[in-house]
């Protein structure tokens, strides 16, 4: 289950970056979303984090080798959570290769996904 605020802000969001120069800019647009943040350093950690409903979501700032989160992908969406590549129209459009090619975004509903995924 997904949790929220008295205001609508998710509970807590997982936020992971390579640098912390893009942590100002991008908290900046989720806190009208998000009520707190946590960042673990590890973009399968925090994945796996939606899928064990610890947090209520995660965005990754920098492009993301879809193969290091493969096993995390699969691991969210049998909970039932969802995850996207925002460059890809196809949830499952980024290729398993060693390039990284768009950030990754988790939540544990559809509406939550396409919130936190319009923020990138």
């Amino acid at each position: 289950p997904e949790r929220r605020e008295a205001d609508g802000r998710l509970e807590v969001v997982a936020l992971e970056s390579a640098d912390p120069r893009w942590l100002p800019p991008a908290t900046a647009g989720l806190q009208r979303h998000v009520h707190r943040f946590r960042a673990l350093g590890s973009m399968a950690l925090s994945t796996c984090q939606v899928a064990a409903t610890r947090v209520d979501g995660m965005v990754s700032l920098a492009r993301t080798r879809a193969v290091d989160v493969a096993a995390a992908q699969l691991i969210v969406r049998e909970s039932g959570g969802h995850v996207a590549f925002p460059a890809y129209d196809d949830p499952l459009g980024a290729p398993l290769d060693i390039e990284p090619h768009s950030p990754i975004v988790a939540a544990r509903t559809p509406e939550s996904l396409a919130l936190l995924a319009s923020m990138l």
